[in-house]
């Protein structure tokens, strides 16, 4: 059972939301932290709520950098406009994705932690965090993923990926439950099965 669920927690690490998103996205497809910001939507990121035309540039140059894979360059930008606006939500997730594409949990973590300082309902960065966690701790992945299903009841890939780690945990009545979740809200993900029963 345990490889089974592996190799589908593998699939949709996918589901890492991108630089620059304002929500988490509902296919497990999207938003690959490879492909930066292709599901999450920049809107947010590029419009800076401190209004300031410097942070809102830079943060447009990062996506940019991000998007071409030029991650050194990119962290430098973001790092600027921390010095600018030091919690600056957007380059502290920005920075997180980074470090989560470069598989770097612990400076991942540490960044997500800080954006969610920032704003505690920033759903992409505890998506992103519960991610990390789901390996080392997996009831601090679920509990995370209970706090994205109650501020978004449609966080489909949430339902979904907490079933998959419950699963694994052995909780298959509550795997099943989330999964339901997940499908009622996205058809399309009924093709990622969990077992049947623990073995």
């Amino acid at each position: 059972m345990r490889r089974h669920i592996r190799a589908a927690l593998a699939i949709l690490t996918a589901a890492v939301v991108g630089l620059g998103a304002t929500s988490c996205t509902s296919s497990p497809d999207a938003g690959n932290p490879a492909d930066p910001g292709k599901g999450g939507g920049m809107d947010g990121a590029v419009n800076a709520p401190n209004g300031d035309p410097r942070v809102t540039a830079l943060l447009r140059s990062g996506i940019q950098q991000a998007r071409q894979k030029h991650w050194a360059t990119a962290t430098t930008t973001f790092h600027s406009v921390l010095s600018i606006d030091p919690r600056n939500l957007y380059a502290l997730y920005d920075l997180g994705v980074i470090a989560q594409t470069k598989t770097d949990a612990a400076l991942a973590l540490s960044y997500y932690d800080k954006a969610l300082a920032s704003d505690g309902t920033y759903t992409p960065a505890m998506y992103n965090k519960a991610i990390v966690l789901e390996s080392s701790q997996p009831r601090q992945a679920i509990a995370m993923y209970n706090q994205i299903t109650a501020i978004d009841p449609q966080a489909s890939t949430a339902y979904l990926r907490m079933a998959f780690v419950e699963a694994e945990l052995g909780d298959l009545v509550q795997a099943r439950v989330a999964d339901a979740k997940a499908v009622a809200i996205e058809p399309s993900l009924a093709k990622y099965h969990l077992p049947a029963k623990k073995r």
